[in-house]
């Protein structure tokens, strides 16, 4: 059986990222193409996909994937009347686990009809969600034997749920955006009106003037509204705080254009922010002119939050992979400070009191209970979640010094020659410093993985500025990168590294990190040595 550890399941992600058939393929293959990849990285026999029905009263098994058939099937049925205390679990916990499925309670009701006739001895079960609301569940089952489930397995089959949720949204924007297409075309203004009604996403339809003409329940639930009812009035009439911003790209579809943004950070309405989805497109009437536009939002908060905290965990993945040289580093000073010590104790005992060589004990204690004191206080600056920091002026020689104390001892002891070339003076920049630390790890780690296993491996970092931009530059002596793959590396679960060395996030969180400080991150294809170059503004 596999270490089903954490570096094994992030590169079972960055595979499923990275499979087109799962991120753009049609439902029923994204959805088999996933349940292979969970079953093949859990070592599950049975990994299948069970939704709800439009009642609600049951969920239909649908791609169920059989591990050792390599097959396929649907059609299976489990009843919520049939395991109430199954489902009311489901709806309680956000991941089931069942290490022994013929004992446990919670599979007790099916227990004789399912899991006895099939062997199944232990499963882990995840709710879907899509709106707050469970549309089914994905089981992830094992035969014959009892297994002890790990975080790391819980925390995978969450993730494969997240998974399987991206894939019903898809496939239900699809649908939704074929049948606007469709109505655009044939459907005159009361048809299209009564189907934006019953649309499940936040949508609103508005004429010439931009006055409301029709919304989903999903719009009247997300907004708020400063008239009894909105119908007829203007969008920006019908808020407390309407955007200029908003105003103008409507102004801009009702001359034509079509617009859209994956994600954008929104105020709500004071003190309340969200991440949207969203699009802005013309819809036609009969003779084929613009009779207004059709405006669809969704709020993918939740989706970003999640982002984040795999971003935390990247970012916790190369410092931990740093964490063995500040293990020795902490280790000897404390071997030669118990020697020091245990002298004074000896001399004491036998009543050879030397004050000027106790004072050189003391001395070199002190400095190295400092030097111990730098390298945790960095570890805990750079460890924590820093996303909600405000932005200050801080120095960057010192965020570099920081950055230092947690990685030279890696480096070291290791055999890798690590250069610094700082600047005379300190300069300043507008940032979270705890960011640009995060970046300056990520290219530092890289840099080293690229050298550690090449004699005489080196690795520069340089402090420059140029036009008012301040610049981190990391250069290694290590193999280079391919030409074929160079677009590839800022694209996210993408690495060259094997298995357990890197989680493919480093490059991308790190460039949209400077992209949100005005800066930016580039690979220098002009240097002979792999260089990537980090720029931020100068204050």
């Amino acid at each position: 059986m596999k270490v089903r550890d954490f570096a094994h399941y992030q590169a079972a992600l960055a595979r499923i990222a990275r499979d087109p058939v799962i991120s753009q393929g049609k439902r029923r293959d994204a959805l088999r193409a996933l349940n292979r990849e969970v079953a093949l990285a859990m070592d599950a026999d049975f990994v299948g996909f069970w939704v709800y029905d439009d009642e609600r009263k049951q969920v239909v098994s649908e791609a169920n994937f059989e591990r050792l058939q390599n097959a396929w099937s649907d059609g299976a049925v489990l009843k919520e009347i049939d395991a109430p205390t199954y489902f009311s679990v489901l709806k309680e916990e956000r991941v089931l686990a069942v290490e022994d499925c013929f004992t446990s309670p919670v599979t007790a009701e099916f227990k004789e009809s399912y899991c006895v006739p099939h062997n199944i001895r232990s499963l882990v079960d995840v709710p879907i969600l899509f709106d707050g609301e469970i549309v089914g569940i994905i089981c992830c089952e094992i035969v014959g034997e009892q297994r002890r489930w790990t975080s790391e397995d819980k925390f995978f089959a969450l993730i494969a749920a997240d998974f399987m949720g991206r894939i019903l949204e898809s496939d239900q924007r699809r649908h939704l955006a074929s049948l606007l297409e469709q109505e655009n075309l044939r459907m005159g203004e009361t048809q299209l009106k009564a189907l934006l009604t019953a649309l499940p996403l936040p949508i609103a339809m508005i004429d010439r003037e931009s006055r409301y003409m029709a919304m989903s329940d999903a719009w009247l639930q997300q907004y708020t509204f400063t008239v009894p009812d909105p119908f007829g009035v203007a969008v920006w009439d019908a808020h407390d705080h309407y955007q200029q911003t908003w105003k103008d790209r409507i102004m801009r579809c009702q001359a034509g254009e079509r617009l859209g943004l994956d994600e954008e950070y929104v105020q709500l309405e004071p003190g309340s922010h969200v991440w949207i989805s969203w699009q802005v497109v013309p819809w036609h009437n009969l003779q084929g002119d613009i009779g207004g536009v059709v405006i669809a939002c969704e709020d993918i908060t939740y989706r970003k939050e999640s982002e984040a905290k795999l971003s935390q965990t990247a970012k916790l993945t190369a410092l931990g992979e740093m964490a063995g040289g500040i293990a020795h580093e902490i280790n000897n000073p404390l071997s030669i400070m118990k020697g020091f010590i245990d002298l004074m104790q000896k001399n004491v005992s036998r009543g050879q009191v030397d004050l000027t060589l106790f004072s050189q004990y003391l001395e070199r204690s002190a400095n190295t209970i400092q030097r111990i004191s730098r390298i945790v206080q960095a570890m805990k600056r750079v460890s924590r979640d820093s996303s909600q920091d405000p932005m200050i002026s801080h120095g960057l020689n010192s965020i570099v010094d920081e950055v230092l104390d947690v990685v030279k001892e890696k480096f070291h002891d290791n055999g890798v020659r690590l250069d610094v070339v700082r600047l005379a003076t300190e300069v300043r920049v507008q940032c979270r410093p705890v960011e640009i630390s995060q970046v300056m790890l990520n290219l530092l780690t890289n840099a080293f993985h690229a050298v550690e296993q090449k004699p005489g491996g080196w690795v520069r970092l340089s402090v420059t500025t140029v036009a008012g931009r301040a610049c981190l530059v990391v250069t290694d002596s290590g193999p280079g990168i391919a030409k074929d793959i160079r677009e590839k590396i800022f694209q996210p679960f993408f690495t060259t590294k094997d298995i357990g060395k890197g989680t493919g996030l480093g490059l991308s969180i790190s460039r949209k990190i400077l992209e949100n400080h005005n800066g930016k991150l580039l690979l220098d294809e002009s240097a002979k040595e792999t260089t990537f170059i980090a720029e931020l503004p100068l204050v």
